[in-house]
């Protein structure tokens, strides 16, 4: 299944908080946090994206609100419910709320919550080892190496030194992570974004209203595609489909690009399935095009606080596109079940 929605929908006001381990505040405070320095006056409609505050124990309590629970791609999904809600007249001016307060739980706790499909679950599998899987796919089909992997973070952290919001604004080498602990071969504990407490805003308005604002960017297109949830089901390890289909949909020149780098595996497939790269030549053409592709820092420099990661991505691209120019954001759920790809101009 693919799903592409065309709009132009102005982005009027974003909002962002550092991620981080926020032990001192819960979700409320995080979203009166976001969204205190917004106004509001004329927002008739709230979509929020958050995966963790029924586990926690915290109830949202927003009213004319849509919750969204698409794990890594509720930012992202929110975004475009909230587009195509202002599209049908349903609403005039809305807020996307992508809010996260993952560091209550434990990561025994994350992982019996994830998605993963009961059979991969009651094998043992986790998210990490079935990256991990691919990974190893991968390096076997394209010759790269577990340092290779290594340094697409260690250049994710580079990136993030210039961005006041990352969370992790530091180096952090190739070699540093590998004698980092194991997670699943190849994978290394530093090598993986970290589950972040967070929440980032961005307020938009129908095209009609947008001369009452000072408009910083379009919502242009959204596209959306599945595959099995299950990954021995799939066509491949070393490519994810259901990002291939919303790549088949783009039709203009990409200047900038936040991917989904929950571990250096899924930045490298996503930017080959995006169609920015040959296959096995990802970490070649990121190394060339480090201003392109998660300039920001990436999940794992920036933290991922899952909901919040979408709309943070949003906020990270239109920061850094020049007039006219076109940027994407690419969110996943679980390992790969589904894409989301949104696309912005400036």
């Amino acid at each position: 299944m693919c799903g592409v929605v065309t709009m132009n929908i102005p982005i009027i006001q974003t909002s962002l908080i550092k991620f981080g381990q926020l032990w001192d505040k819960n979700i409320s405070d995080l979203i009166y946090k976001v969204v205190e320095k917004l106004d509001l006056t004329d927002v008739d409609a709230a979509f929020v994206a958050n995966v963790y505050h029924h586990a926690t124990g915290e109830e949202l309590h927003i009213d004319n609100t849509a919750c969204i629970n698409e794990e890594g791609a509720s930012g992202a999904m929110a975004l475009r419910q909230a587009a195509a809600s202002i599209m049908s007249g349903q609403c005039k001016c809305a807020i996307v709320l992508g809010v996260e307060k993952a560091t209550d739980l434990t990561g025994t706790h994350l992982n019996n919550i994830s998605s993963l499909p009961t059979e991969e679950k009651s094998q043992g599998a986790t998210v990490s080892s079935q990256f991990a899987l691919m990974a190893q796919k991968y390096m076997h089909e394209y010759g790269i190496k577990p340092a290779d992997l290594a340094s697409v973070a260690s250049l994710n952290h580079k990136n993030a030194m210039q961005n006041p919001y990352a969370q992790f604004a530091s180096e952090l080498s190739a070699e540093a992570i590998l004698q980092s602990p194991m997670v699943a071969d190849p994978i290394h504990t530093l090598e993986c974004a970290p589950h972040s407490d967070g929440a980032a805003a961005v307020v938009m308005c129908h095209p009609d209203s947008a001369s009452s604002y000072k408009v910083q960017g379009h919502f242009t297109a959204s596209l959306i595609a599945t595959d099995y949830e299950n990954t021995a089901q799939r066509a491949s390890l070393t490519s994810l489909d259901a990002t291939k289909k919303c790549a088949k949909q783009i039709s203009m020149k990409i200047s900038k690009a936040e991917v989904y780098d929950i571990y250096p595996i899924s930045e490298l497939l996503a930017v080959e399935d995006l169609g920015f790269a040959k296959k096995g030549e990802a970490w070649g053409f990121i190394k060339k095009n480090k201003d392109m592709i998660n300039a920001s820092g990436g999940l794992k420099a920036c933290g991922h606080a899952v909901a919040a990661t979408g709309v943070r991505q949003a906020i990270d691209v239109l920061s850094r596109l020049k007039a006219s120019e076109h940027g994407l954001t690419h969110s996943l759920a679980g390992t790969g079940r589904l894409s989301v790809v949104n696309i912005f101009k400036k």
